[in-house]
C-alpha cells in the first residue's frame, strides 16, 4: 500500500506537471479519486470500528444522491430555477451556465446540416490577445457543435479550421478533404475572417457565428 500510495502522489505531480491548469482539470481528475478511494476504504476498515465506517458510508451514499438527483445543471428532480434533466438533447450540452449560447449554436449546426457536406472545419476564432485566451473565451466551447452536426467520423468528419500557429505542421499528418461548410464562431466582426473564406459562395449569421457553405442546401 505505501508504493500504491507514492505512485497515485508520484502520478498526480507528473499530471501536474505536463497538464495546464484550466477548468475542466477536474474531469481528468476523476482517476485520482478512484484510486485514491482504495486508500482510503482500506484505512478505514482497519482503524475505524464497523459501525462507524458503515455509517461514513450510508453517509456518503446518500450525499451522493442528493446531488445526484438535485444540482444546478442537470437536476432529476425540477427544483426552482435550476436546470432538470428533462429539456431537450441539443439544450442539455449547454447546460453548464452556457445557455445563452444555445440559440446560435444550435442554428448554425442546422445550417449545416440542411446540406449534403461531409467535411466541415470549425474555425474557434477569438479576437482575444494571447495573455487573456486562458479565460476560455465562447468560442473554445466546440463540443456541442461537434455533437450537432454529428461528427462521428463515417457520416460527417470535422476538424479544427482557420489554424495559424505552429500547430499546423500537424495538420499534414492527418490530410483531409478541402472543407464544404466552415462554421466560425465569433467571426461575425471579424472582417479577416470573412476575407479569408470569401471563396465560399453561401454565408449566414447566427449572432456572432458565421456558417460557410458551398454545398448543396438540399438535405441527405
Amino acid at each position: 500500500m505505501i508504493w500504491y500510495s507514492l505512485g497515485l502522489v508520484a502520478a498526480f505531480v507528473a499530471f501536474s506537471a505536463i497538464i495546464k491548469w484550466h477548468r475542466w482539470s477536474s474531469r481528468f481528475e476523476l482517476s485520482f479519486f478512484v484510486l485514491g478511494a482504495v486508500i482510503i476504504a482500506l484505512a478505514l476498515t482497519r482503524y475505524f470500528p464497523r459501525r462507524v465506517v458503515t455509517g461514513i458510508a450510508i453517509v456518503l451514499l446518500g450525499w451522493g444522491l442528493l446531488n445526484a438527483s438535485i444540482n444546478r445543471y442537470r437536476s432529476l428532480i425540477p427544483f426552482g430555477r435550476w436546470q432538470s434533466a428533462y429539456g431537450s438533447r441539443a439544450q442539455m450540452y449547454f447546460s453548464y451556465n452556457m445557455d445563452y449560447l444555445a440559440p446560435s449554436y444550435i442554428a448554425a449546426a442546422e445550417e449545416v446540416n440542411k446540406t449534403r457536406c461531409a467535411n466541415v472545419g470549425i474555425d474557434a476564432y477569438t479576437p482575444l490577445p494571447d495573455p487573456e485566451i486562458e479565460r476560455s473565451p465562447d468560442s473554445f466551447f466546440t463540443y456541442p457543435i461537434l455533437a450537432l452536426i454529428h461528427a462521428d467520423g463515417r457520416k460527417r468528419t470535422a476538424w479544427f479550421a482557420g489554424v495559424h500557429t505552429l500547430a499546423t505542421r500537424y495538420a499534414e499528418r492527418q490530410p483531409h478533404p478541402a472543407a464544404c461548410a466552415v462554421i466560425c464562431l465569433d467571426c461575425a466582426k471579424a472582417p479577416a475572417k470573412w476575407d479569408e473564406y470569401r471563396s465560399f459562395p453561401n454565408h449566414a449569421v447566427f449572432e456572432n457565428a458565421v456558417v460557410f457553405t458551398s454545398a448543396d442546401r438540399s438535405a441527405p
